[in-house]
């Protein structure tokens, strides 16, 4: 494990009881990387979704999750994560095992492996699966709209 980054302090902060005051040092740890933790918002429909998904499942804020930072950062544990995959593969129709969010470990690369795994499920689609699909397309729609 490496640290992102190293504070100088004289000394620990210490609670009234003369413990390590965790909530002062969090604190200090935010407040010295607040630059990183500018929240960048999604960029494609497949990570607004996941953000939307990610928001829903850890009851952060929306406006506060960044497409960058790591889960983990996030403060996510694995439940989340996998409820979180489970909507992904509903949502977007893939198969996808649960440790790709820990090797795609922020909504943004997340994303990626989602939309890779939509491209080569649609490369393995033949010609004729292809026309069904639209036929059935078009005979709903006609349907729906007679």
């Amino acid at each position: 494990m490496v640290p992102r980054f190293l504070v100088e302090m004289e000394a620990l902060p210490v609670t009234r009881s003369g413990k390590t005051g965790f909530a002062a040092l969090r604190f200090v740890m935010e407040s010295e990387d607040s630059a990183e933790r500018q929240v960048i918002p999604p960029a494609t429909i497949v990570e607004q979704r996941i953000t939307e998904m990610l928001a829903d499942v850890s009851g952060i804020n929306l406006a506060d999750l960044c497409t960058y930072r790591h889960f983990y950062e996030l403060g996510l544990n694995s439940l989340v994560l996998m409820r979180l995959m489970s909507q992904v593969c509903r949502t977007f129709d893939v198969q996808m095992p649960l440790h790709a969010a820990l090797s795609h470990p922020s909504i943004h690369q997340l994303a990626g492996a989602v939309e890779q795994e939509i491209i080569s499920e649609l490369d393995a689609v033949t010609d004729e699966e292809a026309e069904a699909i639209l036929s059935e397309v078009k005979r709903t729609r006609a349907d729906r709209y007679h």
